[in-house]
């Protein structure tokens, strides 16, 4: 199973391994964002795409549990490398490194390398620490803003190991002003479905991301975590 390429299923990889190799931020209640609210993602964005020299995300401790009733724990990290040149390409550089941890059992941890084209802010590949190349047959990204309601595709990927992967955003309400920005990945192997998830960050009104959950199913068992950011 490999490891997704962008923010999409973050954890497909780490949680194969962990199961068969060996919420946070934003809550409580209040009243919903109305839908059309105007959101400012030129901030995400520019760390989602690693324009954004130094700028990082990190949500040091995930907690949460599998459909099995057992406990999982992890961190996540968003590194924004910015601009580079990469097989002759003026690009910016993203790195996220992920690490789960099933009960008390022994942390996997995880990084992809993402590079996006500079003059567009367009995928352009994705390296992982297992091996796996990426490329966009459909290259799509996230907008700069958005309204509240607001979805869109993210493209399809082709992978080195033969998988594909296709992804979609969405913008949806949260509680007094935030919002809540999800990355949601299928992937398949020919027509069959080996893996599905869905990564959701909490922004306040500005933009600004308090926190992330995480739900990923991989071979019948699902597993969620929360976390807020660091």
């Amino acid at each position: 199973m490999p490891k997704r390429a962008w923010y999409a299923a973050v954890l497909l990889v780490v949680l194969v391994l962990g199961l068969f190799g060996c919420g946070g931020g934003g809550g409580g209640g209040g009243t919903l964002t109305a839908t059309g609210t105007p959101v400012n993602l030129a901030a995400f964005k520019s760390v989602y795409v690693g324009a954004a020299t130094g700028t990082q995300y990190s949500f040091p401790a995930l907690v949460g549990s599998d459909s099995q009733g057992r406990s999982w724990s992890g961190s996540f990290a968003v590194i924004a490398d910015g601009p580079t040149t990469f097989e002759a390409q003026n690009v910016t550089m993203r790195r996220t490194q992920t690490t789960v941890r099933l009960g008390s059992g022994t942390p996997v941890t995880e990084t992809t390398t993402a590079y996006f084209l500079a003059s567009t802010g367009l995928p352009y590949k994705s390296v992982t620490s297992t091996g796996i190349t990426y490329i966009p047959t459909i290259a799509a990204n996230i907008p700069a803003t958005a309204n509240v309601g607001d979805f869109g595709d993210l493209g399809t990927y082709s992978g080195s190991d033969g998988t594909t992967e296709t992804g979609t955003w969405s913008l949806a309400p949260g509680m007094n002003g935030n919002s809540r920005l999800s990355f949601s990945t299928v992937t398949k192997s020919g027509s069959t479905i080996i893996g599905a998830e869905v990564d959701t960050f909490t922004l306040d009104s500005n933009g600004s991301v308090l926190g992330m959950e995480v739900s990923a199913t991989v071979s019948g068992v699902t597993v969620t975590m929360a976390g807020s950011k660091n």
